[in-house]
Order: structure tokens, then sequence, then C-alpha cells
């Protein structure tokens, strides 16, 4: 894990040009809304939490589907809407910036990079505290509408790592997703 970490830390960063306020909101609208987002990941994710029945109340059956789908389009509506409006004020640019060359190692250790920090309006690369700010909101926020069993404290911690983790694997898919289209377009 240390020379995961060392590596990480040791990888160079290209810094993006600043966003305009109509490119953060295609960014939200985007991450949102997008189709990668609500035929992608949301059925992902929302599959997933009806097969291990989380939470309980709202049963294995495609009503609970719909309940989670519904709970995750409204969670990405704060954490982003949180994220876009903090980054703002603050000059963070929430955008993941792709590397598309290199090892594959180094690829990736961007994508893991790159869902902690990302560009400043200075052209610094720093913590991505509104992300923080988005995430930790969301997490917490989910506990007003959320069935008692997961409306815990407890439960968001939870909440804020497994948001972390679906940026790091939207990141990697961001990486090595053009990459993968290239070759299945070829076969």
């Amino acid at each position: 894990m240390k020379i995961l970490a060392g590596i990480l830390l040791a990888m160079p960063l290209l810094a993006q040009s600043p966003m305009t306020g109509e490119e953060r909101m295609e960014w939200f609208a985007h991450s949102t809304f997008g189709k990668r987002s609500l035929l992608i990941s949301g059925p992902f994710s929302s599959g997933w939490r009806t097969y291990r029945n989380r939470p309980e109340e709202w049963h294995g059956t495609i009503e609970g589907f719909g309940k989670r789908y519904g709970m995750r389009l409204v969670n990405n509506s704060v954490t982003n809407g949180v994220e876009g409006l903090a980054g703002a004020a603050w000059g963070e640019n929430p955008r993941y910036q792709r590397l598309g060359t290199g090892g594959a190692g180094a690829r990736f250790g961007n994508a893991v990079k790159r869902t902690f920090v990302t560009d400043y309006e200075d052209g610094k690369t720093r913590f991505a505290f509104a992300r923080a700010m988005g995430i930790t909101t969301g997490a917490f926020a989910q506990n007003r509408w959320m069935p008692d069993s997961v409306a815990t404290n407890r439960a968001a911690l939870n909440r804020i790592g497994g948001g972390y983790l679906g940026r790091m694997m939207g990141n990697i898919f961001r990486e090595f997703g053009p990459d993968l289209k290239k070759v299945v377009k070829r076969k």
C-alpha cells in the first residue's frame, strides 16, 4: 500500500483551464442526468442494492429497485449541486482530467488520485474540498429520506466511502473507456 501511495503522490498532474459558468452547468447536467449516469451507473448501483436488499424496508422487488434508483438520482443531484456551487465559489474544476496515454499503472494511478484532487483556477492541483463537501452533504442528507435502518450517522459515513468509491470507478471508466470502445469497434 505504501508503494502505491508513493507512486500516486509522485505522479505529475496536468492542469485544466478554468470553467465557465456554462461549462459548470453542463458538467452538473451531464454528471447528474447524462446517459452514463441514468443508463449505466444508476441501474448498476440500484440493481446491486436491490440484490443485497439494502435498505431492507424497500425489499428486493422492482418497486424496491425503483425507490433505490430514485434515491440515487436525488442524491446525485444534491452531491453534484453542492460540488458545483462550492467549486464555483472556490475556483475548483470538478471535471476528470484523463491521461489517455502511458502505462496502465500510471493511468490507473491518475484515476485514483483524481478522485481526491482537482485543478483550481490558479493552475494548481489540490485536495478537492468541494467534492468532499458534496459527497459528505449528500451522504448525510440521505438520512432525511432513507428508511430508519440506514438513516444513521454510521450509515452516512459508509455512504461517504461509497461516494468516493463511485467517483473512483467513474474515473477509471473515463480513463480506460475510450480505449475499450476502440477495441470493440475493431472487432
